[in-house]
């Protein structure tokens, strides 16, 4: 899989699990999936993604396993990850 992940994603309401880790996938994280309710596991590791978190990700309740590791992605986490 190459380019970047799409938006579209998130009218799958029923998704739990997004792996695209050592993927060609590049660009950033569609603030758009902040609406995957059922989303348990999000795996972009080792991927091109070299932006920063979208706040929107910390309505991700059910989110169990987020790996980040050997991406781009920088700055702080915001507040509305406390």
């Amino acid at each position: 899989i190459n380019g970047t992940l799409p938006a579209e994603y998130s009218l799958l309401s029923a998704l739990s699990r997004v792996d695209v880790g050592g993927t060609a996938v590049s660009g950033s994280l569609p603030a758009e999936y902040s609406s995957l309710a059922a989303l348990r596991s999000l795996d972009v590791a080792s991927t091109g993604i070299d932006a920063t978190l979208p706040p929107q990700y910390s309505a991700l309740t059910a989110l169990e396993a987020f790996d980040v590791s050997n991406t781009s992605i920088s700055g702080t986490l915001p507040p509305e990850y406390s």
